[in-house]
């Protein structure tokens, strides 16, 4: 009972984490055998196994042009996702002003919950940025062959809890940029 109880929390916190997206992307971007699973003979294996080193290209070369879009938005948000409002927290670099984010927090609106959002949508873009340039740096090699098994495996069933963190570590950019841009607009919305 209590590792069932455990699955379904944590299925629930990834759905409100990501925003239901990780299901959306396991739906379409899962792998689907072509072979019947009755046969189960040695040279159907060898064509599933083709066939998702294939499928696994160019889910990748799709994931990756959103990737570098969530890098390019991340980016436009880091130095809007706090407004300057006293030039004691701005730096002088050679006669330019420099925003410095993380130093303006202390001066966005008199409140607590507008500076935990404030704080909030900076650590989304940053976290989303990071994230976003590790997936499409060349230092990660996501055509291992151990990666395209998982996620031979996280097709089976989203279900599982390896399915669900499959399907999450795939999205994780793009739902912290979406509570990024939340964040970022409630605080505007609300405080100015």
């Amino acid at each position: 009972m209590a590792p069932a109880l455990l699955l379904s929390l944590y299925i629930s916190a990834m759905t409100v984490y990501t925003l239901d997206l990780y299901r959306t992307y396991y739906f379409k971007k899962r792998f689907i055998s072509q072979a019947d699973c009755n046969t189960g003979s040695a040279q159907d294996n060898y064509l599933n196994m083709l066939a998702s080193y294939q499928m696994w290209g160019n889910i990748l070369l799709e994931m990756k042009a959103t990737w570098r879009t969530t890098r390019d938005v991340c980016i436009l948000l880091m130095p809007y996702v706090v407004t300057p409002h006293d030039p004691l927290t701005q730096i002088d670099a050679d006669g330019d002003r420099l925003s410095i984010a993380i130093l303006q927090i202390n001066v966005v609106a008199g409140t607590i919950f507008a500076r935990t959002s404030a704080i909030s949508a900076f650590l989304f873009a940053a976290m989303g940025l990071v994230l976003s340039h590790v997936y499409t740096s060349k230092k990660l090699d996501l055509n291992d062959r151990r990666i395209i098994d998982k996620w031979v495996k996280a097709s089976l069933s989203i279900d599982r809890a390896e399915s669900v963190e499959f399907w999450v570590c795939l999205i994780l950019p793009i739902s912290c940029t979406i509570w990024s841009v939340f964040y970022k607009s409630f605080r505007i919305s609300h405080y100015g």
